[in-house]
């Protein structure tokens, strides 16, 4: 039986972190934290989704600067089957809405009338959503101007 190996996986994520990758979030089908879905493909109430700040590989470490709730990494410059993904939100981004779906998606495509340099976008100014990569239901998370909401994930592949 063929299996898929740790240079596969390696390959895998080279391939991840060479395309476009953002975060969407939703309020969800019915407010309040839904379960996630193997076979999901969107947000069931996307609001908006941000272009990643960081899309690194990561190694094992317990004194490493990442750190995220399954333990700690530290960046590394030969590519790992591990990528760390950090999403920096700004204040006015989906500023009173209530977040309880999180995603990540690689391959979006944005509208070729966006500005330059925007790295917000909200539904209208998708042209091709991705695909999803990574789905996540939180409590819900009430969002302020005040706040700049910032995610961290660490996915191994």
């Amino acid at each position: 039986m063929a299996i898929l190996t740790d240079s596969g996986r390696t390959a895998m994520a080279v391939a991840i972190k060479e395309r476009p990758t953002h975060m969407a979030w939703g309020t969800g089908a019915s407010g309040g934290p839904g379960t996630e879905d193997v076979t999901a493909t969107a947000l069931a109430h996307e609001v908006g989704r941000r272009k990643a700040t960081i899309v690194q590989f990561v190694t094992p470490d317990p004194a490493g600067e990442v750190i995220v709730p399954g333990g700690r990494f530290t960046s590394a410059t030969d590519a790992t089957n591990i990528l760390h993904m950090k999403f920096d939100f700004d204040y006015a981004e989906a500023a009173a809405d209530i977040i309880n779906e999180l995603a990540v998606f690689v391959g979006t495509e944005v509208d070729p009338a966006c500005p330059p340099g925007q790295e917000y976008f909200v539904p209208s100014e998708i042209a091709d959503a991705g695909i999803l990569f990574q789905i996540e239901h939180i409590a819900d998370l009430q969002r302020s101007p005040s706040v700049r909401q910032t995610f961290d994930f660490v996915v191994t592949i």
